[in-house]
C-alpha cells in the first residue's frame, strides 16, 4: 500500500495485491441424509449402498483435483477538499483473474467419470467512480456522482456429463458493461428527525461474441475422447459426430 499526502487538502491511496491458489482445489460433497431411505433401484441406493460410508465428510475422488489460480488487484482512492464545503472523491480498480484446473464432480458414482474443467481462463475488469460531495456541519448533507465499470472475459472448458458425452465451450470475448448516475440527500429537520431522498440511473449490458460450443456423445467418444482430455483439450477433429 502506498498513501501520499501533498496537501492538507489532497490524499491519495493506492493499494496492490496478489492472491495465489496452486492447489488440488475443492469437491462438490454428498448430502447422505438427504438420500438415506432412497431404494437400490432408484440411482443406486443410500451413501452406504454406492461408496459404503455414510459419512458426508468423507470425499471419493477418481479424477485428480486441480487449482491454478492467481488473483492480482489493483485499488485507487483520491480525496480532494477543494472548498470548505465540497470534496471530490475519485475511486478505481482493477482486477485480473487467471485460473485453470478441474474437479472432480461424482466422486466415482458414474464410470465415467464426471468432471469439469477450466483449461484456460481470463477476467480482466475496471471500474471508476467519481463522486462530489458536502462537507461541513450543515442541515443538509448531499452525494452525486458517477459511477462506470467494464469487465472482459475469455473461458475456454470441459464438460464431462452424463452417458460417457464430453462437451467443450470457447467463450473468447465476453464484454460487461455497467453505467451509472446518482445523487442522495440527508436534510436534518430537527437534531432526531432526518429526511433523505436518492436516486440512481443504471444501464448494463452484457454481450458474448465469437463463442461456440462442441459436443462429442456416444461409443465413437468413450472410452478413447476421455483418455486424451486430463489436463488437456480434446482432438475434436477425430470424432466425426463431434458438433
Amino acid at each position: 500500500m502506498a498513501y501520499w499526502k501533498p496537501t492538507n487538502d489532497i490524499a491519495w491511496a493506492v493499494t496492490l495485491e496478489r492472491f495465489q491458489d496452486d492447489s488440488a482445489g475443492g469437491i462438490n460433497q454428498r448430502d447422505c441424509d438427504r438420500i438415506k431411505d432412497r431404494p437400490v433401484e432408484v440411482n443406486g441406493g443410500t451413501c452406504d449402498d454406492i461408496w459404503g460410508n455414510s459419512n458426508n465428510f468423507v470425499a471419493f475422488v477418481n479424477v485428480p483435483g486441480k487449482n491454478d489460480m492467481t488473483l492480482d488487484s489493483v485499488r485507487s482512492h483520491f480525496v480532494w477538499d477543494f472548498t470548505d464545503n465540497l470534496e471530490f472523491q475519485y475511486n478505481a480498480g482493477y482486477q485480473n483473474q487467471t485460473r485453470v484446473g478441474q474437479i472432480d464432480l461424482d466422486q466415482g458414482y458414474y464410470f465415467w467419470d464426471q468432471m469439469l474443467k477450466w483449461v484456460d481462463t481470463d477476467y480482466t475488469a475496471y471500474s471508476h467512480e467519481l463522486q462530489v460531495k458536502s462537507r461541513g456541519e450543515g442541515r443538509l448533507q448531499w452525494v452525486a456522482g458517477y459511477f462506470n465499470f467494464k469487465e472482459e472475459n475469455y473461458m475456454l472448458g470441459q464438460y464431462h456429463g452424463a452417458m460417457g458425452g464430453v462437451s467443450l465451450w470457447n467463450q473468447p470475448e465476453r464484454v460487461i458493461k455497467s453505467e451509472a448516475l446518482f445523487a442522495q440527500g440527508t436534510y436534518a429537520l430537527t437534531d432526531n428527525l432526518f429526511l433523505t431522498l436518492g436516486g440512481r440511473y443504471t444501464e448494463d449490458s452484457k454481450e458474448d461474441s465469437g463463442g461456440r460450443n462442441m459436443g462429442c456423445w456416444g461409443q465413437p467418444c468413450y472410452p478413447e475422447a476421455w483418455a486424451m482430455v486430463r489436463w488437456d483439450l480434446i482432438d475434436w477433429g477425430a470424432w466425426p459426430n463431434g458438433n
